[in-house]
């Protein structure tokens, strides 16, 4: 009797582990959102897009970003992690005039939004940002 207990024991929890005891959310997808400076009355707002790929803990992707009314984007490779809800996402690409952009975004995962800071060399400061994953 104590074997057959131990068997289903064993067998229930193989079953558990191999179909998702994992709490960690699938980020892989497409994500769009924006970054807002306001300084003053002036409001600078930054069209963000990311490609996310997730193996683990491990985030990969490719982030593209315009101004507001300005067809020019800027492509910026990006590798991070996700810890918990926290999400955090570095990248770094030569710009059109030579000069290397750097950006950093950090935040919490909250449902299908990331909402946390956009920080960056072309910034003067952190600034609120807010992702929503598309599908």
């Amino acid at each position: 009797m104590n074997k057959r207990c131990s068997i289903k024991f064993v067998l229930i929890t193989f079953i558990i582990y191999s179909f998702g005891c994992s709490n960690e959310p699938n980020l892989s997808g497409n994500w769009r959102g924006t970054a807002t400076e306001i300084r003053g009355n002036k409001v600078t707002t930054l069209q963000l897009e990311l490609l996310l790929s997730q193996n683990e803990k491990n985030l990969n992707g490719l982030l593209t970003m315009s101004l507001q009314n300005n067809p020019q984007q800027n492509t910026i490779d990006v590798q991070g992690f996700l810890e918990g809800n926290a999400v955090s996402l570095n990248g770094e690409a030569g710009s059109v005039l030579g000069s290397s952009i750097k950006i950093n975004i950090h935040g919490k995962l909250n449902g299908s939004r990331i909402i946390g800071k956009f920080s960056s060399n072309i910034c003067m400061y952190p600034i609120d940002c807010e992702l929503e994953k598309r599908d």
